[in-house]
């Protein structure tokens, strides 16, 4: 670097890029937030590419649950954690939309009907594969007879135990915090004895990118706030906002299908940290912790006076 040989460049740079425009605020922020928090790390564009083409999906198996649920689960085939990958039913003309699990439950089918199934994957740059082959299943039997009684019951609450002292459907962010400062939580999870499969989402409608779909219950699991939301962890990122609340929705399945209420759980997303107290609340602490040293004071003074009463 340099048009003299007076004046190179006495050095080395390491990780260039070139873009053929100029980068928004929002973009590098992005950027920065990727490098921070994503696996693997999106780019925004440009001459160059920040990760690998994703692996096409393999071993795509599929396994009939009941009368009217079939199971699709693949393997990663090389591709790192956080590849995104996307499940469709083109039988039923239902999807799993873009999600990070190995597998996906297809629902509300007829006993006895056959499915075809396929998937496909996608790398940070959003660049997807080809599908798969597209196996076929058949749901269960009809048998002739209706479905039990028990296909149309909700999953069981969960009892009460120390963990879950109130018993029910719950979600929990990073132990019941109210702030992070990182935009990855640990959700623990918390179903009924029947519960089979859970959903898990940054939006009620359980759709788009910040959604798994139904996936295999588990009682823990890390967690992506910006997922789907990266539009608001952008603003985050330059300021444009200090913090956000965030919430989380879960639900939960029985093998039949039949899903429980849903159940959400806010947590604040501060990447600075914990916000400091405004002047207003600085003040009522101020007072309250003036109150209580009156009271004290009064206390004590009771107290002295039992004391000398008793001595005289």
């Amino acid at each position: 670097i340099g048009d003299r040989a007076l004046y190179f460049f006495n050095g080395t740079i390491d990780e260039v890029r070139i873009w053929n425009r100029s980068l928004t605020q929002a973009e590098i922020a992005a950027r920065y937030l990727g490098r921070k928090y994503a696996s693997p790390e999106p780019s925004v564009g440009g001459m160059g590419s920040e990760v690998s083409l994703a692996n096409v999906p393999s071993n795509l198996t599929l396994t009939s649950n009941s009368l009217t649920q079939i199971t699709a689960s693949w393997n990663a085939n090389s591709n790192p954690d956080g590849t995104e990958y996307f499940a469709e039913n083109t039988t039923a003309g239902a999807n799993s939309g873009w999600n990070t699990s190995l597998s996906w439950v297809s629902s509300g089918l007829s006993c006895d009907n056959t499915y075809s199934f396929r998937v496909k994957a996608r790398n940070g740059d959003g660049v997807e594969t080809a599908f798969t082959d597209s196996p076929t299943k058949t749901t269960q039997n009809c048998g002739g007879s209706a479905l039990p009684p028990v296909a149309f019951m909700p999953p069981s609450p969960p009892q009460t135990n120390p963990e879950n002292p109130e018993g029910g459907f719950r979600i929990l962010i990073n132990e019941g915090a109210q702030y992070s400062n990182s935009p990855t939580v640990i959700l623990k999870l918390f179903g009924g004895s029947d519960t089979a499969r859970m959903a898990i989402s940054n939006n009620p409608e359980f759709s788009g990118i910040g959604s798994t779909g139904q996936i295999t219950y588990q009682k823990e699991i890390s967690w992506n706030l910006c997922k789907g939301q990266e539009n608001i962890c952008e603003k985050l990122g330059v300021g444009e906002l200090t913090n956000y609340e965030f919430k989380v929705y879960a639900k939960f399945f029985t093998d039949w299908g039949q899903s429980s209420p849903v159940v959400l759980s806010p947590i604040y997303f501060t990447p600075t940290g914990i916000p400091s107290l405004s002047s207003v609340q600085n003040a009522q602490i101020k007072n309250q912790i003036k109150e209580l040293q009156l009271k004290l004071i009064q206390l004590l003074t009771q107290l002295v006076k039992l004391l000398q009463e008793k001595l005289y």
